[in-house]
């Protein structure tokens, strides 16, 4: 397993694995036990009902009619300042944080919670296992999101004399010969005023983000000359495999090494010169 670790100035700002499988109607009844256990590392236990609003979505935080059995029922388990939550529902288990410091850390994070589902399920059929990186690239020493990553990969005008003022550009890419077997979605978006956070996570990262005085949760939103990186490795070839939690996290850990190899490839030497030093010194 890899210990890759953070630079000083990194850009991540939110990072998330799953794993989605064969649905677990019996969940609900397994929470309690579930919960003595996750509960030693990630105290703060809410339930949560997701909902389609006239704004896109509406996050219900311990509704009094909480239902099970709605079908965008979920349990949360958070640390005490709420970076790290871990997401249990009937068809799958995600951890997400905003304060990723090292793979090993959130690796070790991720196996507990697993443990504590597969002592109450004994097995689950996986259908689909992701790991996913969001980094928000903002100007620093005189530089811009144009400078982080290699010519060709960002967002292009359509002709010579227009700027890009926001647009996203994705590419899909498949490992060589299925070893490790990957499918890797890259998508760059600029322009001010977009979100950071891409709009399919925005519910996973409100509830990971602490809310504000009025109870309401914020989004950092992109600056001119910022931008998006957004990095998804997904092995959604399983089939249905009976997998252990340390099977899990080792298909989590082989998807992190394809994602982290090409956030190396993709961005400059510039980009990491700037991301290793301190946002208080001097860039050289």
């Amino acid at each position: 397993m890899e210990k890759t670790r953070q630079l000083a100035n990194a850009p991540l700002i939110f990072a998330i694995a799953m794993v989605r499988f064969e649905t677990l109607e019996a969940l609900p009844s397994w929470i309690s036990s579930i919960q003595n256990e996750v509960r030693k590392t990630l105290p703060v236990f809410r339930r949560m009902r997701q909902v389609t609003s006239a704004n896109g979505f509406e996050i219900q935080l311990d509704p009094s009619d909480f239902d099970a059995a709605h079908p965008q029922s979920c349990w949360l388990f958070s640390s005490s300042d709420h970076k790290t939550t871990a997401t249990l529902f009937k068809g799958g288990v995600g951890l997400h944080t905003t304060d990723y410091t090292i793979f090993t850390d959130f690796a070790k994070s991720y196996r507990a919670v697993l443990d504590a589902l597969m002592n109450a399920a004994e097995l689950v059929n996986v259908n689909l296992v992701g790991m996913r990186y969001v980094d928000h690239l903002q100007p620093q020493h005189e530089m811009d999101v144009s400078d982080f990553i290699v010519k060709g990969m960002m967002p292009q005008p359509d002709a010579t004399d227009l700027v890009v003022q926001g647009s996203t550009s994705s590419v899909s890419f498949k490992t060589k010969d299925g070893s490790p077997n990957a499918t890797l979605n890259v998508r760059i978006t600029v322009g001010a005023g977009n979100s950071a956070i891409p709009v399919d996570l925005l519910p996973a990262y409100a509830v990971s983000a602490a809310p504000g005085s009025e109870g309401n949760f914020s989004f950092p939103l992109l600056e001119a000359g910022a931008g998006v990186l957004d990095i998804d490795a997904i092995d959604a070839e399983l089939g249905g495999q009976q997998l252990s939690s340390s099977e899990i996290v080792d298909v989590v850990d082989r998807l992190h090494t394809v994602a982290n190899k090409y956030f190396t490839a993709i961005t400059t030497g510039d980009a990491k010169r700037a991301w290793s030093t301190a946002p208080d010194k001097a860039y050289d």
